[in-house]
C-alpha cells in the first residue's frame, strides 16, 4: 500500500495469514533507491520485516509481488526481463538462506510490471518469477486476449504453480 511502512506491510501479512488467508505482498524500490545502489538492501529491508510474520507452515500462502516502482508510469523505462529474474532470484535465496529449502520452493515469486503481447511469454519462462501482474494492457480487452494467446502458443502454465 502506497505510503505504509515495512512494520505496517508485514504486521498485514501476519494478520491476513493468521486469519487463514493467502496474501501477497509488493515490494518494489524507488528511482533514487536503485540510482544510489540501495535496491537491494530496499528489497530485503521489506522481505525481513514480512518474513518474521510469516509462519513455518504458510509460505505456500505468500506471494511476493517484485513491483519496481521506477519503472512505473508513462514513460518510464520497463524492467526487463533479466532484471526481473534477478531480483527474484535473489528474494528466492534470501528466502531459502532464513526460511528453508521448503519455504523458497513453496512461496511464489512474480512480477508486476510493463508486461504486453510482446514479452509475455519472455517473462513466463523465467526461472524465478512464478507469474505476472498484467497493468496497463490488461485494460485492453485485445491486448489482453493477445497475451492469453502468446502464453497458450508458448505452451506456458496458468495453473497458478510451478510444482
Amino acid at each position: 500500500l502506497w505510503g505504509g511502512t515495512d512494520v505496517w506491510s508485514a504486521e498485514r501479512v501476519g494478520a491476513g495469514l493468521g486469519a487463514g488467508l493467502s496474501v501477497t505482498l509488493t515490494l518494489g524500490e524507488l528511482a533514487w533507491q536503485r540510482k544510489w545502489g540501495l535496491a537491494r538492501r530496499t528489497l530485503l529491508r521489506q522481505l525481513r520485516a514480512a518474513a518474521r510474520e510469516v509462519p513455518e507452515d504458510a509460505w505456500d500462502r505468500v506471494v511476493l509481488a517484485y513491483e519496481p516502482v521506477w519503472s512505473v508510469g508513462e514513460g518510464a523505462v520497463p524492467c526487463g526481463p533479466r532484471e526481473a529474474q534477478r531480483v527474484n532470484e535473489e528474494l528466492r535465496r534470501w528466502i531459502r538462506e532464513r526460511a528453508g529449502e521448503e519455504a523458497a520452493r513453496k512461496v511464489r515469486l512474480t512480477y508486476t510490471g510493463s508486461v504486453d503481447e510482446t514479452n509475455a511469454a519472455t517473462y513466463a519462462g523465467l526461472e524465478d518469477v512464478d507469474g505476472f501482474v498484467v497493468g496497463r494492457a490488461g485494460l485492453d480487452a485485445k491486448r489482453l486476449g493477445a497475451i492469453v494467446r502468446t502464453l497458450a502458443s508458448a505452451g506456458a502454465s496458468c495453473d497458478g504453480g510451478s510444482d
